[in-house]
């Protein structure tokens, strides 16, 4: 642009979404609310109850211990576990 102050070029590309549309996982669907929410993973975590390191080791795709699944199913609003056959 700098070279060419007269011309005027404007680049455009769809926005990539930050998490996924349709989340699989635990983590993805903890990712999906936080963002959609507008929260760091330091809030998410004192609301939860847990460091901010464990929020982070879910997002990345380790699993949380059982006893945590009341406080994440209460944050995100849903179970996020296909129904049972």
């Amino acid at each position: 642009m700098a070279f060419l102050p007269w011309t005027k070029v404007r680049l455009t590309a769809p926005k990539l979404l930050p998490y996924e549309a349709e989340p699989a996982t635990l983590g993805e669907h903890l990712k999906k609310r936080r963002l959609t929410s507008g929260l760091l993973q330091r809030k998410v975590a004192k609301l939860l109850g847990v460091s901010h390191t464990s929020v982070l080791d879910w997002e990345a795709g380790k699993e949380p211990h059982v006893r945590m699944y009341p406080a994440i199913i209460a944050f995100l609003g849903y179970e996020p576990w296909p129904k049972p056959e």
